[in-house]
């Protein structure tokens, strides 16, 4: 996930630019080139395919009881839906993967992100490789160290 599998190595996706980033606010994530970012209802945004499926990305804060909790406590005190599969996304985030594999939910230590792939009305899963990169992507954004300008040689802004 992540690398150019017809590029030479270390040939990754974002720089052979099949992929694009995206920043949450506290987050980024990579998704592929051809897809479209809309807005979603509840502060999230989708993430929609050439083929209308789509991927749906919430944020839930941990705040008050739930801020202390591990994932599996959290999703145990508040969704209590299924049993998923205790991961860690390539980016070494706790990962909880919903048995049907199209919800996941990623603890980024002070939020919860929930990704969502809707097939729509397709009976496939078409995208499932790309639904597992878009989540070994995310990657927390340090709060402490200010963005950098390449067109300034890396002075920060």
């Amino acid at each position: 996930h992540r690398y150019n599998p017809n590029g030479t190595a270390p040939a990754d996706l974002l720089g052979a630019k099949l992929v694009q980033k995206l920043e949450g606010g506290f987050f980024t994530l990579q998704f592929p080139i051809k897809w479209t970012e809309g807005v979603s209802e509840n502060n999230g945004f989708v993430l929609l395919a050439t083929t209308g499926e789509k991927v749906t990305v919430h944020s839930t804060e941990k705040s008050g009881e739930t801020s202390t909790l591990s994932l599996s406590d959290w999703y145990v005190q508040t969704l209590k839906e299924g049993t998923p599969s205790m991961t860690k996304s390539k980016n070494g985030f706790p990962m909880l993967i919903a048995k049907n594999q199209l919800t996941a939910y990623l603890d980024l230590g002070t939020s919860i992100l929930t990704f969502t792939f809707d097939t729509t009305s397709r009976g496939t899963i078409d995208y499932l490789q790309t639904f597992q990169m878009i989540l070994n992507s995310v990657d927390k954004l340090d709060a402490a160290v200010p963005p950098v300008d390449a067109e300034t040689n890396g002075k920060t802004l």
